[in-house]
């Protein structure tokens, strides 16, 4: 069982935060509970030694794409450092302030930015692509070439994206002196090893 009090009151306020933007919502690959996807990341981010500010990032590395929850919001609620990383992980054109981007803009965009991002933001990227790939992998191996029909943009793109930033990531990474960012680089890029069968 959790001791709750060990855990500090960012982060819980941040669970709660992050359960109530993405109450009504449900992951694609697998229709769970959306938050079970932020809860998960969080932990990842943990594992790998991120700290607090991280982890709440990681919590919140959602909200600003898929709720009307905006950044000055997160700012507000939670401060500038967790904000520049919830910054960093929102893809560019999805903070509700015009038109979205194509999607496959929006990716390009992403792999682009991941040579820029601070070694916070990297570690909740890492950590969110690799709760993805994970949740694919095992519902592959439940639903074969089945899975892809629930994305638009189907296999090919999502293999795409996916292991171009693994990569791209493992490459940032070897930059940091960080070694728990490395590893989480080398875990992501194996997992979508598999995908790629």
């Amino acid at each position: 069982m959790i001791n709750l009090r060990t855990v500090p009151l960012m982060i819980i306020t941040a669970i709660e935060y992050a359960t109530r933007a993405h109450r009504d919502q449900v992951r694609k690959s697998d229709n769970l509970p959306y938050i079970a996807h932020p809860v998960a990341v969080q932990a990842i981010v943990a594992a790998f030694g991120g700290d607090e500010f991280a982890q709440v990032g990681a919590l919140l590395h959602d909200v600003v794409e898929d709720t009307p929850v905006t950044l000055k919001e997160i700012q507000r609620d939670f401060g500038i450092l967790v904000a520049k990383v919830v910054r960093e992980v929102t893809e560019q054109g999805t903070e509700g302030t015009g038109p979205k981007p194509s999607w496959e803009t929006r990716k390009q965009a992403s792999i682009d930015a991941i040579g820029h991002k601070s070694y916070r933001a990297l570690l909740v990227t890492a950590a969110d692509k690799l709760h993805n790939v994970m949740g694919l992998v095992a519902q592959y191996e439940v639903q074969g070439e089945a899975l892809w029909d629930k994305f638009s943009r189907g296999k090919e793109k999502q293999l795409w994206v996916y292991g171009t930033l693994a990569r791209k990531i493992q490459a940032v990474s070897r930059k940091h002196t960080n070694p728990g960012l490395t590893k989480l680089a080398d875990r992501l890029v194996a997992e979508v090893a598999k995908l790629e069968g």
